[in-house]
């Protein structure tokens, strides 16, 4: 598959509008999406099969999959609007960078070390409303009920299995400061 912006916007949106316990929606909005994102349709048998191994991949010990998943138990791409340090109230809480720092420090795994080097070098000022964004996907597991967020990624490490070592991904969550949107 190429890599870049179209094609990973393209398979946000595939997922974002499949039925993933339908193959067959799958495979069409496969065909719809790379047209409208003008990526070659030449891409659709390989794209298809990508999409229906991810659906089929147990995710955990129960065996859950996607493919499991009926549209009444997902909310894709679900937006939400949260205060940060206090929203419009005033006070004295602030949400800073040395803070953030310091909240993953002590809260945080030792796995995210790496990321909290890299992040010490980013700055931003003291912020006070609101965070807003959207969830890629939330869903209800049909086993036990529970919750899961779902983030899409489809970076291009590389064209080896290699590339997409744990070691690997981790450089790359660190690069892109996926560790952040995770805690969010």
């Amino acid at each position: 598959l190429p890599s870049g912006r179209a094609i990973g916007n393209c398979i946000h949106k595939i997922l974002e509008l499949a039925d993933f316990t339908d193959p067959a929606t799958v495979a069409a909005h496969v065909t719809s999406e790379l047209t409208n994102f003008a990526v070659d349709l030449l891409h659709a048998p390989a794209l298809n099969s990508a999409l229906q191994a991810l659906l089929a991949t147990p995710l955990d010990a129960s065996g859950l999959k996607l493919a499991e998943l009926a549209p009444s138990r997902r909310l894709p791409e679900m937006n939400f609007v949260f205060p940060v340090a206090g929203g419009y109230a005033p006070g004295d809480a602030q949400f800073t960078h040395r803070n953030l720092i310091k909240t993953f420090r002590t809260y945080g795994q030792p796995a995210l070390e790496s990321w909290l080097t890299r992040f010490e070098t980013v700055a931003f000022s003291s912020v006070r409303g609101f965070l807003s964004g959207s969830l890629d996907l939330a869903f209800q597991s049909p086993h036990d009920g529970r919750w899961y967020i779902v983030d899409w990624k489809s970076n291009h490490l590389g064209r080896s299995a290699r590339d997409y070592s744990p070691k690997k991904l981790r450089e790359a969550m660190d690069h892109h400061h996926y560790h952040l949107q995770y805690h969010l």
